[in-house]
C-alpha cells in the first residue's frame, strides 16, 4: 500500500507540471505524508526542500525567495503556528487564485506555482494532498517511468 501511494503521489507531482530538478518545499512537522512525499519526489527526480516548521512569515518568505520552491506542501498547523494564516499573509495572491493547480503570477515568488495542504480543510488556492493521488493521467505515469530510468545516483534529492 505504501509503494502504491508513493507511486500515485509521484505521478501527481508530475501532473502539477514539475520538471526534473524542480524544488518542492515541505513546511510541516513529521507526518506520514512527509515520508510519502520524500519517496515520491525522489522517484520523480525532484528535490525536496525541508522548511523549518518553526518558521514564521519572514523566515518562510526568505526561504521561498532564496530556494526557488515551485510547489509548497504544508501542514495546517504546528503547535501554536497557524500555517494557513502564515501562508496567506506571505502570499496574498492566494485569495485570488482561480486554479489550485496553478497560482498564476505570485509577485514575490515567481517560481511558486502550487500549494498543497496536508489535511482535509478546503482552502482557496490550495490543493489537498489526497488530491495528488488522483490528478495524474496516463501521460504522467509514462513520464514517471522515463524519469525513474534516467535518474543519476549523484542527482540531488533533498536539501
Amino acid at each position: 500500500e505504501f509503494n502504491d501511494r508513493v507511486d500515485q503521489v509521484a505521478k501527481g507531482l508530475i501532473a502539477l507540471g514539475l520538471k526534473k530538478g524542480d524544488r518542492i518545499g515541505i513546511y510541516s512537522p513529521n507526518k506520514a505524508e512527509w515520508t510519502v512525499l520524500q519517496f515520491a519526489a525522489s522517484r520523480a527526480d525532484l528535490i525536496l526542500v525541508n522548511v523549518n516548521p518553526a518558521f514564521q512569515q519572514n523566515e518562510l518568505k526568505y526561504c521561498l525567495q532564496k530556494v526557488g520552491i515551485k510547489t509548497l506542501v504544508m501542514a495546517e498547523r504546528f503547535k501554536s503556528s497557524d500555517y494557513i494564516k502564515i501562508v496567506k499573509d506571505v502570499i496574498p495572491e492566494l485569495e485570488y487564485a482561480k486554479n489550485p493547480l496553478d497560482l498564476g503570477n505570485v509577485a514575490s515568488f515567481p517560481d511558486l506555482k502550487n500549494i498543497v495542504l496536508i489535511g482535509d480543510s478546503e482552502v482557496k488556492g490550495m490543493l489537498n494532498f489526497k488530491d495528488l493521488e488522483k490528478i495524474y493521467t496516463q501521460t504522467d505515469a509514462e513520464e514517471l517511468y522515463h524519469r525513474e530510468r534516467a535518474i543519476n545516483f549523484e542527482d540531488a534529492t533533498n536539501i
